[in-house]
């Protein structure tokens, strides 16, 4: 009995350890019919009062669910009419299928005018926005 106390050992350790989900993987998509040619951007629309474009400075992409920046720009041509893009189609492998807290951050110099989080998931072939609003109004 004593000499089948670590082949029973080892079987109870591999039932109860939990299997742990490795983040930000597209490993647990299996093959899919093909996806549509279409590529899909998640925006942020930043407006004043007025619902005119707020152009801003700089924008920052973070997945607060690890805490990796996924995008970082600034400069005089960011954006277009006061769109930002938040994430596309090239960053699935950086968030979860069923969807990551993504904050997007903006601002003009060292002012931050824009700070929303959203959850943005994945269908294996495009983004899907799980939850939080696409358009901000600045006062």
């Amino acid at each position: 009995m004593i000499k089948f106390l670590p082949l029973i050992s080892t079987i109870v350790l591999l039932f109860a350890c939990e299997e742990t989900k490795e983040c930000c993987s597209l490993s647990e998509c299996e093959p899919v019919s093909p996806c549509t040619e279409i590529f899909v951007s998640v925006t942020m629309q930043v407006v004043d009062e007025q619902d005119n474009p707020v152009q801003l400075d700089y924008i920052k992409t973070v997945n607060t669910n690890t805490g990796t920046v996924i995008h970082s720009e600034e400069g005089p041509s960011l954006g277009h009419q006061g769109y930002y893009r938040v994430l596309d189609d090239l960053d699935m492998d950086k968030i979860m299928k069923e969807g990551s807290n993504i904050r997007f951050e903006g601002g003009v110099q060292d002012a931050v005018l824009v700070d929303e989080v959203l959850t943005i998931g994945h269908d294996c072939c495009h983004l899907v926005l799980v939850e939080g609003k696409t358009k901000v109004v600045i006062n």
